[in-house]
């Protein structure tokens, strides 16, 4: 049995929706953390942090300086997870 559990899946799921809102989106780590059903940013630093091995603020520093932020062009379609099956696909 090689597959990873459900809760890792959906910590996984979690991780890159997360990785996906800092990225292409204006929005503040206390928002994100709200968008994604966290208590608080801290709990949701928390979280990324032990998923990724980096804070948010690590995470954020190394994408502007790879040049993968685009200040001027941060669109993105707001996923959110109110069903658990949407955190599965």
């Amino acid at each position: 049995y090689n597959l990873p559990s459900p809760l890792k899946v959906i910590h996984q799921r979690v991780e890159a929706e997360a990785k996906r809102l800092l990225l292409y989106s204006e929005m503040t780590a206390k928002e994100i953390a709200h968008l994604l059903g966290f208590e608080d940013q801290a709990s949701f630093s928390r979280f990324f942090k032990k998923v990724s091995g980096e804070s948010i603020t690590q995470y954020k520093r190394q994408l502007k300086e790879s040049g993968k932020i685009d200040n001027k062009n941060r669109k993105i379609a707001i996923f959110n997870p109110t069903r658990i099956a949407d955190l599965c696909t």
